[in-house]
C-alpha cells in the first residue's frame, strides 16, 4: 500500500502479507496498516490536508493479481468534458496484406 501526497511523494510505503479465500474480501483501516493515527481523510481539520490517494496492490505468485487507488478526496479537479485534443485521419501509405490501401 503506497499513501501519496499533493505532490505525488510517498508519505508511506507498507507492505502487508495477508491471505484471502476465493471469493472472500478482507478490510483494514488506513490507521491500522500504518500504526498510528493519521487524519487521511482530513475529518478531524489537524493542519492541511497531507493525503490524496492511496494506492493498492495485491499480488501473488505469478504477480499482481489487482490493484486499486483511491482519491482520498475525491478528483482534485472538477470533471471536464473534453480536454481539447483532435484527431485527423490521413491517407494510409503502406498498403498490403490485410491493409486497405487508399
Amino acid at each position: 500500500m503506497q499513501v501519496h501526497t499533493r505532490t505525488g511523494s510517498r508519505a508511506f510505503d507498507v507492505a502487508e502479507p495477508v491471505t484471502v479465500a476465493a471469493h472472500a474480501s478482507r478490510r483494514w483501516s488506513l490507521d491500522t496498516l500504518l500504526g498510528c493515527f493519521t487524519d487521511a481523510t482530513h475529518v478531524h481539520r489537524f493542519g492541511v490536508r497531507g493525503y490524496e490517494s492511496v494506492t493498492v496492490t495485491l499480488s501473488g505468485e505469478d504477480g499482481v493479481v489487482a490493484d486499486a487507488v483511491h482519491l482520498v478526496s475525491g478528483p482534485a479537479r472538477a470533471l471536464e468534458r473534453t480536454v481539447g485534443l483532435t484527431a485527423a485521419l490521413g491517407s494510409c501509405r503502406c498498403a498490403g496484406p490485410g491493409r486497405p490501401s487508399r
